[in-house]
């Protein structure tokens, strides 16, 4: 694309972005009454745009693995020598500074900006969807909670991927999602036991969307016991505990989170032990 395009596109995805977080807003403080009426089409309107914006990051984020792969590729089959090697790269380099001067960016950057551009917009959409799910006005298919459970894994942010599983936690409230209860819970003990290396606002997001959506006993009874949902939480309290005691992790993080953080393991430690007088 020429420069002029580049620029563009920058620009609409930086209007995305903002109307996401506007919209978020606006379903955040009204009412769920007034928002039935006026958001009646946006959650279907906000889940295929979601869908584009991962389709373009997965499609950006494989040929960023092709061109690394292609440059590994050639630097082990070139057989130039040390001075020739470079001579090369002083070339590529001068290339490059080339680019910079005539405004044009490097490749390189370009990919970079374009998948944090692509980052941003998508933590937005799931920012606003988690808000929708939470507010009831927003429905959801099949292929959208994949979708949501795809990006628990693969959302580039710790903050897409919280609010992933928050929204996932909140779909698998509603009646017509119950059927799908198994494959929610895994996907939400999937983040909790740490698979992917997840960050702590992760770990927190996935914990309280399981005790939201396994609170209720009369709920989801075969499920909890297939799961075995006590079980991998009662092994998982010790570990949750030691990171937020450690200082990597824990000392880290300032006075609001870990005041939110200790009260939700507070809360898991309450969850498991009623579960268990109850089993």
């Amino acid at each position: 694309p020429t420069a002029q395009a580049v620029r563009v596109g920058r620009l609409l995805s930086t209007l995305g972005q903002r109307l996401s977080q506007c919209l978020t807003n606006m379903v955040l403080y009204l009412p769920p009454k007034q928002l039935e009426g006026a958001a009646s089409n946006l959650p279907q309107i906000v889940f295929e745009w979601l869908r584009i914006l991962h389709k373009d990051q997965c499609t950006g984020d494989e040929e960023e693995e092709a061109a690394n792969d292609s440059n590994n590729s050639k630097r082990s089959s070139s057989s130039t020598t040390a001075i020739g090697a470079s001579i090369y790269d002083e070339d590529k380099d001068a290339g490059e500074a080339k680019k910079t001067a005539l405004g044009e960016e490097p490749r390189g950057n370009r990919t970079s900006r374009k998948l944090s551009l692509l980052s941003q917009n998508i933590e937005a959409a799931t920012a606003l969807l988690q808000q929708m799910m939470m507010k009831k006005c927003a429905g959801a298919s099949i292929e959208s909670l994949g979708l949501l459970a795809q990006l628990t894994k693969s959302g580039k942010s710790s903050t897409t991927r919280a609010n992933c599983l928050m929204a996932l936690a909140h779909a698998g409230l509603r009646s017509e999602f119950h059927k799908n209860n198994l494959q929610i819970g895994r996907a939400l003990l999937h983040a909790v036991e740490g698979h992917g290396d997840q960050s702590l606002e992760v770990v927190c997001a996935a914990v309280e969307a399981l005790i939201d959506l396994y609170s209720e006993d009369d709920r989801f009874q075969e499920e909890t016991k297939q799961l075995k949902l006590v079980e991998r939480l009662l092994r998982f309290i010790p570990v949750y505990e030691k990171r937020l005691k450690s200082r990597e992790e824990g000392g880290r993080l300032d006075e609001v989170s870990r005041e939110h953080q200790i009260n939700i393991f507070q809360n898991l430690q309450a969850f498991v032990d009623y579960k268990r007088g109850r089993s």
